[in-house]
């Protein structure tokens, strides 16, 4: 597991450096990739519950220490349209190459 989240943290925080051409503002107390990796481990281990990711991230000290409602104001803030469009542009990747795949799983609930 702690393999799994230093990979998906460096995929993360290189793909914002690759996207961005701004700097994180000075004053922000928890980076961006930070804010998105809370995020990611939300969706994938705790069912989209962000409070639970929040505290998990928190308590195994994963990342900065910040409260609930500045990572929730952190989280829906829209990104600009360049971002937009390169995360669309990643995702659409991402999938394409899943469905050249022999195998890959699914969600169901069968």
């Amino acid at each position: 597991m702690e393999h799994r989240i230093i990979i998906i943290y460096c995929l993360i925080e290189e793909f914002l450096k690759v996207i961005s051409s701004k700097k994180e503002h000075k004053l922000s107390k928890i980076s961006n990739a930070e804010v998105l990796f809370i995020g990611y481990l939300a969706v994938n281990d705790f069912n989209g519950n962000y409070k639970k990711a929040h505290c998990y991230g928190n308590d195994m000290d994963l990342v900065t220490k910040i409260e609930y409602s500045r990572f929730i104001r952190r989280i829906i803030t829209p990104p600009s349209k360049y971002i937009k469009t390169q995360l669309a542009y990643f995702t659409l990747s991402c999938l394409k190459k899943l469905a050249t795949l022999s195998r890959f799983l699914t969600n169901s609930f069968i």
